[in-house]
């Protein structure tokens, strides 16, 4: 996490005495995200991976995706699969 704007560092908490105008301070943060690895046995079948408020995706047996740490995931497979 750092500062940008007005302000800029790695400091935090930062303090000061505000100016008679206006300030722009940004806090920049680096997004955390995991890696939800996918694989089936002992055929290869596809699921479906929701993440968040986002639309669903297809993921194959061997594929992977990051996600944000802490957010929600709603993963669906197949009721059946055939060989």
């Amino acid at each position: 996490m750092n500062w940008s704007g007005d302000i800029t560092g790695t400091e935090n908490p930062i303090s000061g005495t505000m100016p008679p105008t206006e300030m722009t301070i940004i806090a920049n943060y680096a997004l955390v995200t995991r890696r939800l690895n996918f694989s089936s046995t002992p055929v290869a079948v596809q699921i479906t991976v929701k993440v968040g408020a986002n639309p669903a995706v297809p993921l194959n047996s061997g594929q992977y995706m990051d996600v944000p740490e802490g957010e929600t995931i709603v993963v669906t497979a197949p009721t059946e699969v055939t060989t």
